[in-house]
């Protein structure tokens, strides 16, 4: 048994007290137009037994697409969930992304207790809020004090790379595809967010952009039923997510 960091609300979101988005990582030899990073996480750091290796590798293509491909390596059996936590608003002049109209093909969610653990149910999204089988804007059913923070299981075999989202703002006319391999994908609209200093001095402020977080099912490590999060010596975790700017004629 081992003890993780917890935090205020008794669990390991973002993996425990200092995630990796807070760590310097080692830039490794790279070929244009890729960047290949390095992160190694020692046996005990935040709780989590073995030494983790990381790489993550950042890549661009003629088809206007950022491919993230990250795979790890353990020397014990460890507990693995990694996630790219980037945020985006498409509009041209920012501001909420209420009217960006989205697109998850998931017909199901998984339930979250009041820290946001996931408890292992999954519900059906059909009549409810979350229900994003069809484009819809984002702001439509939302609680406007709440916004969305919810995992999504996508209708996709698993490991299969296929679509998790579609997002498109109909003032700039782009599109953002997202493709993963990952089973899940969880839907946040920035409700916390308050950064200042961003592009041309913006006040980034919350409902002002959207995360797509790819990633296998959260809190896995207790709920059998789920498919393993434990990676073991000799084993690659691996996985990719896609992500498409286009512009269309909306």
């Amino acid at each position: 048994t081992y003890q993780l960091a917890v935090k205020d609300d008794g669990n390991a979101l973002h993996g425990g007290l200092e995630g990796f988005d807070k760590k310097v990582w080692d830039v490794l030899p790279t070929i244009d137009p890729s960047v290949s990073l390095q992160y190694i996480s020692k046996a005990g750091e935040e709780g989590y037994p073995g030494e983790l290796i990381v790489q993550i590798t950042y890549k661009l293509t003629d088809e206007d697409e950022l491919v993230v491909d990250i795979k790890a390596s353990t020397d014990e059996p460890t507990a693995v969930n990694l996630t790219h936590h980037g945020y985006f608003n498409l509009s041209p002049t920012g501001g909420s992304v209420a009217n960006h109209i989205h697109r998850i093909p998931a017909s199901h969610y998984l339930e979250q207790d009041g820290t946001y653990t996931v408890t292992g149910t999954l519900l059906p999204v059909e009549g409810t809020i979350y229900d994003f089988l069809s484009p819809k804007p984002i702001g439509q059913d939302w609680d406007a004090a709440e916004g969305y923070d919810q995992s999504f299981v996508l209708d996709k075999e698993y490991g299969e790379l296929s679509l998790a989202s579609e997002t498109t703002e109909p003032d700039s006319g782009l599109k953002l595809s997202i493709h993963t391999t990952e089973p899940v994908a969880h839907f946040y609209t920035a409700k916390y967010t308050d950064v200042k200093g961003g592009k041309e001095g913006r006040h980034y402020q919350p409902f002002e952009a959207f995360c797509v977080e790819t990633q296998h099912h959260p809190n896995g490590i207790n709920i059998p039923l789920f498919p393993t999060t434990v990676l073991r010596p000799g084993e690659t975790y691996s996985q990719t997510t896609i992500y498409r700017i286009e512009k269309t004629d909306f």
